[in-house]
């Protein structure tokens, strides 16, 4: 039977890379295999949906979704803290920022488990999760390390939201001192990144090797769109790092779930373009904060957060776009409509 959906538990985090499990899926790609099979050391099955009667034999296709997930995460959340983020849509779009945050992190840490279709093998997952949360004041301003190196679960998290909250509110009022002192010392990255649109994709780069690597990484921006360096070139090289490393990167973006409003982040335009292309390049994804509610405590499923941010999705198939035109899916399908039992 042909597999329509894989859901992989990666067991060793610290190796694990998107060679391997390119390695892996081309190994098995339209041979038939027994369930068994599939397992490897590095990979444990912990779900197959195929179509069809159960047989004993399964094939795995390029229109096969590939699903990996596993149970320790290392995570950097760069907070967008620049001026326009003082601005209004309904509430100021820094508190919809952090907002935002503890939403997702909270949905992070929720213990889930996963049902296997033919077994009934039930696999009980607590998310282990080790954060570093940044404060980036955008173009020539500094940032800030909030919170560094910090396991965060259901118990402790309502803790580290007080110490976040707090350093959010100071950071942004010495922000808008030094924007008004130009002679306010600035930090040094790596060349053209201080004042390009990808200088949080350099911080998260930089503060994932700090964290465990036996760790699946993933980076989260959440910000308004907003740059002074729209247009502005973009290093290749950061892209591919995080494609290389297999790191689970997204944007969350405040303020424009329902398009332009000039009200919003003070008359200035969101570069959503951007945002959409940066997500495409880095295999990442993009959505609005509209998007993101607040969890089910009672559900143990995997809920949206775990869908997206945790669980890493592969497609090789060639499909079709609206204008007919063939493209390679790898992977940006819309999470939301991933069902588990």
């Amino acid at each position: 039977m042909e597999i329509e959906k894989i859901v992989l538990l990666v067991n060793n985090p610290a190796s694990f890379n998107r060679f391997q499990l390119s390695s892996w899926h081309l190994q098995h790609l339209y041979i038939p295999r027994k369930l068994q099979d599939f397992d490897t050391i590095e990979l444990e099955v912990l779900d197959l949906v195929a179509n069809g009667n159960q047989t004993d034999s399964y094939v795995l296709t390029s229109n096969s979704v590939i699903i990996t997930v596993a149970k320790q995460y290392r995570l950097v959340l760069v907070i967008d803290t620049s001026m326009s983020m003082k601005s209004t849509d309904g509430k100021v779009l820094s508190s919809i920022a952090f907002e935002t945050a503890c939403k997702t992190l909270r949905g992070l840490c929720q213990p889930f488990h996963i049902t296997h279709s033919l077994t009934n093998k039930v696999t009980e997952i607590n998310p282990k999760l080790v954060v570093t949360i940044i404060g980036d004041g955008c173009c020539d301003l500094h940032f800030r390390v909030f919170v560094h190196h910090q396991p965060v679960d259901v118990q402790n998290l309502l803790e580290i939201a007080e110490i976040v909250y707090c350093s959010i509110t100071e950071f942004e009022n010495e922000t808008l001192d030094a924007s008004k002192d130009t002679s306010y010392p600035t930090i040094e990255l790596h060349t053209n990144i201080q004042q390009s649109n990808l200088r949080f994709l350099d911080l998260g780069l930089n503060a994932l090797r700090l964290l465990p690597l036996d760790s699946l990484p993933i980076i989260i921006y959440i910000t308004d769109g907003v740059s002074t360096t729209h247009g502005s070139s973009i290093p290749r090289e950061l892209c591919r790092r995080v494609a290389k490393h297999y790191i689970n990167f997204g944007i969350i973006q405040v303020g424009s779930g329902l398009g332009f409003t000039p009200t919003v982040s003070l008359g200035h335009i969101p570069n959503q373009e951007f945002m959409k292309f940066l997500a495409d390049a880095t295999a990442g994804f993009f959505l609005y904060s509209d998007d993101c509610p607040y969890i089910d405590e009672t559900s143990t499923v995997p809920n949206i957060y775990h869908k997206i941010f945790s669980m890493k999705v592969n497609q090789l198939a060639t499909v079709t776009d609206h204008d007919g035109i063939h493209k390679i899916d790898f992977g940006l399908k819309h999470r939301f409509d991933i069902h588990f039992n």
